[in-house]
C-alpha cells in the first residue's frame, strides 16, 4: 500500500532568502505547521514551527536560510509503514514527495496513520498498546519558558498541563507560537500584547513573555479523550476527524497520559520488523567507533530499517547487508564520515560506498548508490536475456 493517494499538491514554498517575517505571514495565512524551502528551485528543506521559539532577532530583517531543517524526500511508490517509519525517526509530521527529482506534493502525518489504520497489523491493537506521553509534565501555573526548554530536551510537540495533579490542559507548539507570533486573536492576553507581538522591537520589549503562566497558552477547553481501552484505530479516526496530533487518554476521569501523533507513528513502523515483514539481516562494523547520540542511534536504526526494506523488494529475495563506519579528521572540530555497505543476496554480491561531512547524507547516499547500482545490474541482465533469446529464435 503505498502513499499516492494521500499526497496533497498544496503546499507552502518559500525562496531561501525571504525573511522570517514572510514565512510568518505565509504560516499563518495558511495555518499550516510547515514550509518548504528551494533555492533556485532547488529543494533545501523545510522549516517547522519549533525552530522559531528559541531565535531572538528581528523577523522583518532576518532570513530563513540559517534555520532550514534538511529533510528526507519521499516517492510516490513509497510504502504506507515505510512513510510512518521515515516520519517517526526523523521527528516529523509533514514530508515532501517527488517525482523524478521534481517536487510534486507533500505528505501529512496524519494522514499516513489515517490510510495504515486499514493494516490487518493494527486492527487489534488498542490504546494502551501504545507508548503514552505521561512523564513530560508542567503545572498550569509554571513558566512558559519551562515548558519550552522541556519540549526541546525531551523532543516532544505536547505537554499535558496538571492542576493539584489532575489534568487540565495540552500544551504544543502550535499553542505557544499562537503568542509568540500573534498566530491568532482568538486566545491572545490582549490588544496590548498583540501590538507588542508584532513589532519590530518585540524582542526588547517583551522578555517578561517567558515568564507568563503555562495555562495562558494551553488549550484548556473541549479537550479530546479516549479510554485505554479504545481500538487504536478509532482514535486514530478522531485525531483526523478533528485535526488534532494529541488526545487524552482517560480512564474514569483519571489521567492516564496523551496519545500522540508521533508515538502512533511509532507503532506503525514496527510493524515492518515482525516476523515475516523483515527479508532481511544487517551487520554492523565500526559503529560504536561513531559515537552517537540516543536520537542519532534511533535514527541511524529507523533509516536502515526502511532502506534495508526497499532494497530487499527490489531483489525480491533475502538479504544479507554488512555497514561498515569510519570517520576521518578525528581530531578537527568537523568530521567525515564514510559508509560502505556490502550487499549478498542469492549468488551476488554489490558492494557501494559514500563519503560525506553529515552522517544522515552519507548515509541515505549509500542507500541510494545500492539501489541504482542494483537497477543497473538487473537492466543489464534483463537485455543479456533478450539478446540470447533472440539468437535462439535467429537459429
Amino acid at each position: 500500500m503505498d502513499i499516492r493517494a494521500i499526497v496533497k499538491e498544496e503546499f507552502i514554498v518559500l525562496n531561501d532568502d525571504a525573511t522570517l517575517s514572510e514565512l510568518i505571514g505565509k504560516l499563518r495565512q495558511y495555518e499550516k505547521k510547515s514550509c518548504l524551502v528551494f533555492h533556485n528551485k532547488k529543494y533545501l528543506g523545510l522549516i517547522q514551527k519549533r525552530h522559531l521559539l528559541h531565535t531572538r532577532l528581528d523577523s522583518s530583517t532576518t532570513k530563513v536560510r540559517p534555520y532550514v531543517q534538511k529533510t528526507p524526500i519521499l516517492t510516490e511508490d513509497a510504502e504506507a509503514v515505510e512513510t510512518a517509519a521515515v516520519l517517526y525517526g526523523s521527528n516529523l509530521d509533514f514530508l515532501p514527495v517527488q517525482r523524478e527529482k521534481e517536487i510534486i506534493g507533500v505528505v501529512r502525518g496524519l494522514d499516513v496513520i489515517l490510510l495504515c489504520s486499514t493494516l490487518p497489523e493494527l486492527l487489534k491493537i488498542r490504546v494502551n498498546d501504545v507508548k503514552l506521553l505521561r512523564d513530560c509534565t508542567v503545572e498550569k501555573d509554571d513558566p512558559i519558558a519551562k515548558a519550552i526548554d522541556l519540549m526541546h530536551e525531551e523532543r516532544v510537540d505536547h505537554i499535558p498541563v496538571l492542576t493539584a495533579g489532575n489534568i487540565y490542559g495540552i500544551l504544543s507548539y502550535k499553542d505557544i507560537l499562537r503568542k509568540y507570533l500573534n498566530w491568532s486573536p482568538k486566545r491572545d492576553i490582549s490588544v496590548k500584547f498583540n501590538k507588542m507581538a508584532g513589532s519590530r522591537g518585540a524582542e526588547v520589549d517583551m522578555p517578561h513573555l517567558a515568564s507568563l503562566p503555562v495555562h495562558n497558552f494551553s488549550s484548556n477547553d473541549n479537550l479530546h479523550t479516549v479510554p485505554p481501552g479504545e481500538l487504536l484505530t478509532r482514535a486514530i479516526e478522531l485525531m483526523v476527524s478533528k485535526n488534532v496530533s494529541a488526545i487524552l487518554v482517560q480512564e474514569n476521569e483519571h489521567f492516564l497520559g496523551i496519545l500522540t501523533l508521533k508515538n502512533i507513528l511509532g507503532t506503525i513502523s514496527l510493524l515492518q520488523a515482525r516476523p515475516g515483514r523483515r527479508g532481511y539481516q544487517v551487520q554492523y562494523i565500526g559503529l560504536r567507533d561513531l559515537k552517537l547520540t540516543e536520537n542519532q542511534g534511533q535514527l541511524l536504526q529507523k533509516i536502515v530499517e526502511l532502506e534495508s526494506g526497499k532494497l530487499q523488494r527490489q531483489v525480491r529475495n533475502e538479504l544479507m547487508l554488512v555497514l561498515h563506519f569510519k570517520t576521518h579528521d578525528r581530531d578537527a572540530k568537523k568530521q567525515k564520515y564514510s559508509v560502505h555497505l556490502k550487499v549478498e543476496y542469492p549468488g551476488r554480491i554489490l558492494t557501494v560506498s559514500q563519503d560525506d561531512w553529515d552522517f544522515e547524507t552519507a548515509l541515505h547516499k549509500t542507500f541510494d548508490n545500492a539501489r541504482n547500482a542494483l537497477k543497473n545490474r538487473f537492466k543489464g541482465e534483463g537485455k543479456k536475456e533478450k539478446g540470447i533469446t533472440k539468437r535462439v529464435h535467429e537459429r
